[in-house]
């Protein structure tokens, strides 16, 4: 039988959550993973997994659902300095990794969610997260393994690690940077800023240009997941002189040459998976406007968003990659972001961290403090007005004063999404209220409006603008008060259920009514008639007579309107013989 099968079950006969990995990578397979962090997979369920996918690593979910939390050691090296905090291991549970060690403890009380960087090479996963289990293999081929199997009884996380990842961050352990540790390759949230200091002490060595991007090419392809940025990090530090600083800054011309790949290196470039917050539409290190009038439901969009993306859930049909968010609400007091994040569902353990109230002095530097701290994939700005202080509407003023985020968005390997007011026009349309500038510098613009304007309990639709990824056709949203925001439809669907809803109304107030008079008093068009009618027909709500030709046309009906006529027909026709 499967070693990797036996080895699920018997995580899940002893009550921990599993879910499949792709082979010999860290990536679930299943679209969504985020259900089994409440409720764990069945044994018939992980079954059937593992025949279809009988390579399939092993992802055993941490956080209350099994019980477990894991201390992440990528280096043999970082758990020898971390063992004098950790003390008694007899209760501990030990497997090895690709580079380093995986300790399990037990979940106890209290959430704890995911946290990077608690020491260099050193991360925690509790809730909302999960890790690789034995006997899995790792991307370089060698198998994860119990030192010591997980036994009846864990030890709960020593106080002296609490006390660790509950540092502030200016108190936060900061050590010299590990060259070693960076060329034999960096996790996720350590490597575009691990790669930029290892290409700066590389140009403060003086080493050749081309051979600095060789090593740091290297150490970007040891990197889990690889990065793919290695030659801009290089760029960046090779740009100016080495010495102290105050030194002299002229940029220096270096010789570059790059090696052009052909069409079939490029076609046979693998897909980067860690591009995108939200697939196809958010990217990373990029900005966006979400764009609305006031009323539509903008709050609670840029809420639903930060949620599944917290949870790593998919969002209006597609998938988010999961992370910390950043969710600055200048647009109203604490207790009104307060009510809406709870009106979408978020729990004490959902990696969201949230600010309300004045700006904050020296804005951008406090959210490059936030995000390097915090290991955030998406910062939320509701709104940019509040944020940037916009007063004038001149285009470069607005360029100025947004470059400054758009930089840290690229440097700090976040998505910045602003929220906009709309211009109030008299069109049934949305636009950033002021210049064009707001737009200008987003690579994708998301806007929110009813599909008619004039009432306000109408449906909200969603659509966006975009310079990369796919777009979004016209989706029409589930009401905002009702919490998560969710996909009710295309517009199509939309119009078509709307449409339904007029045409029974009509029937139930003129049985027996033809298509054309059905279109003449709706004001609809024919076709769009024809399939809401049959749709009708075929789950039996509507019902009609007539051989549909001139002379004879259709007559249409409530269902059970035409036996209710032939009843009545039936009594008159016997009174009249009597």
């Amino acid at each position: 039988m499967n070693p990797l099968m036996i080895a699920a079950l018997d995580y899940e006969s002893r009550g921990y959550s599993i879910i499949p990995l792709k082979p010999k990578d860290k990536i679930p397979i299943i679209p969504s993973w985020t259900e089994f962090q409440v409720e764990r997979a069945d044994r018939a369920q992980i079954g059937e997994w593992w025949r279809t996918w009988p390579d399939a690593n092993i992802g055993l979910i941490t956080g209350a659902v099994s019980g477990l939390c894991v201390i992440d050691c990528d280096s043999q090296q970082a758990a020898t300095n971390l063992k004098p905090l950790l003390g008694d291991m007899s209760e501990v549970g030990i497997s090895t990794t690709g580079k380093g060690f995986h300790l399990y403890y037990s979940r106890g009380a209290q959430a704890r969610p995911n946290k990077a960087a608690i020491r260099p090479q050193i991360d925690f996963r509790g809730d909302g997260g999960y890790v690789v289990a034995p006997p899995s293999v790792h991307s370089s081929g060698r198998k994860y393994e119990w030192v010591k199997p997980i036994g009846e009884k864990l030890r709960e996380l020593p106080i002296e690690f609490i006390a660790l990842m509950d540092q502030p961050a200016q108190n936060a352990f900061k050590p010299a940077f590990d060259t070693a540790a960076a060329l034999s390759g960096l996790p996720e949230g350590q490597r575009d800023q691990g790669l930029f200091k290892l290409a700066a002490k590389l140009r403060g060595a003086d080493v050749p240009y081309e051979a600095a991007l060789e090593l740091c090419e290297t150490a970007a392809a040891n990197c889990v997941p690889p990065f793919r940025d290695a030659r801009r990090k290089v760029d960046q530090a090779y740009k100016y002189p080495a010495g102290k600083p105050g030194a002299a800054m002229a940029p220096v011309q270096e010789a570059f040459w790059p090696e052009p790949l052909t069409a079939q290196q490029l076609i046979d470039l693998p897909p980067d998976n860690t591009r995108w917050v939200w697939l196809e539409c958010l990217p990373l290190r990029s900005t966006s406007a979400l764009i609305a009038k006031p009323y539509t439901g903008k709050s609670t969009f840029a809420a639903s968003l930060a949620l599944a993306v917290a949870r790593g859930i998919d969002f209006l049909g597609r998938p988010t990659q999961q992370g910390s968010v950043l969710y600055v609400y200048l647009d109203g007091p604490q207790d009104e972001l307060k009510e809406n994040l709870i009106n979408i569902g978020i729990c004490g353990s959902d990696p969201i961290f949230s600010y309300a109230g004045k700006k904050p002095s020296q804005v951008v530097a406090w959210v490059e403090n936030v995000c390097k701290t915090r290991d955030v994939r998406l910062v939320v700005i509701d709104t940019a007005q509040k944020f940037f202080g916009f007063k004038e509407d001149r285009y470069e003023e607005k360029i100025n004063a947004m470059q400054p985020m758009l930089d840290l968005a690229n440097e700090a390997n976040f998505h910045a999404m602003f929220t906009y007011h709309a211009a109030k026009n008299s069109a049934n349309t949305v636009s950033a209220l002021g210049s064009v500038a707001s737009e200008a510098n987003a690579r994708v613009s998301l806007y929110l409006r009813r599909k008619d304007d004039s009432d306000a309990g109408s449906v909200r639709l969603f659509d966006t603008a975009q310079n990369t990824g796919k777009r979004f056709e016209a989706l029409g949203l589930s009401n905002p008060q009702d919490g998560f925001l969710k996909s009710i439809g295309s517009l199509f669907a939309v119009e078509l259920k709307e449409l339904s809803t007029l045409i029974t109304a009509e029937l139930r107030e003129t049985p027996g009514i033809t298509e054309m008079d059905l279109k003449y008093n709706l004001n609809c068009r024919k076709q769009t008639l024809g399939i809401a009618l049959r749709q009708l027909r075929e789950t039996n709500v509507v019902e009609r007579t007539g051989a549909g030709i001139k002379g004879a046309p259709f007559k249409y009906y409530m269902a059970g309107d035409l036996i209710k006529k032939d009843a009545f027909k039936k009594v008159v026709d016997l009174f009249k013989e009597v």
